[in-house]
């Protein structure tokens, strides 16, 4: 956390009290946050003793972490089993459920994050996302992943994105992502 102050002083270097929150001096503050229009009067919070502005602000360089962990890929059908190191999983009905385990965090959960599954040359079809810390396991039946195909290769991707701004844009250095690829085999 980082305190700005701003104090003003007259052409004699007298230190000149604003008149927010009851100071009594000759000009007041305005703030105009996007909430807030036309512009209002600086609340008390943003008011010190000694009648100077002052703003708390939050310094944040942490990175994202996205996160789509190696063999998390499963078919659940009278048991669990895990896809092979080629990627290949194999179902034995349209009912069996995919699970498919992410990671998507932040430090401090300044964190916007989305999970897309794509078929092929289809598109996505199946996703998930959120705005807080998540790790999880997307969960879907192989039939909606499959869609009219009876096998089928699908991407994942995870994306990481950080809510953290340097007062102008978003700091999109702090985002991160993951990409694995799998296929659902019919045996």
């Amino acid at each position: 956390m980082v305190t700005l102050k701003l104090e003003l002083f007259d052409t004699f270097g007298n230190h000149v009290p604003c008149a927010n929150a009851g100071h009594g001096g000759i000009f007041t503050f305005m703030l105009e946050p996007a909430a807030m229009n036309p512009a209002s009067p600086a609340p008390a919070p943003n008011i010190d003793a000694n009648g100077d502005l002052i703003f708390v602000i939050r310094i944040d360089n942490n990175r994202t972490f996205a996160d789509l962990p190696d063999n998390g890929v499963s078919v659940t059908n009278g048991g669990l089993h895990r896809a092979d190191l080629c990627g290949m999983l194999h179902y034995s009905a349209g009912t069996d459920d995919v699970g498919i385990d992410y990671v998507a965090t932040h430090p401090n959960n300044f964190i916007e994050w989305s999970l897309s599954v794509s078929r092929g040359f289809s598109g996505v079809v199946a996703s998930a996302s959120g705005n807080t810390n998540s790790t999880s396991t997307l969960t879907r039946d192989a039939s909606v992943l499959l869609g009219s195909c009876t096998q089928a290769a699908f991407t994942v991707n995870l994306n990481t994105y950080a809510r953290i701004t340097n007062g102008y844009g978003r700091q999109s250095q702090y985002d991160a992502s993951d990409t694995i690829a799998f296929s659902l085999l019919h045996p």
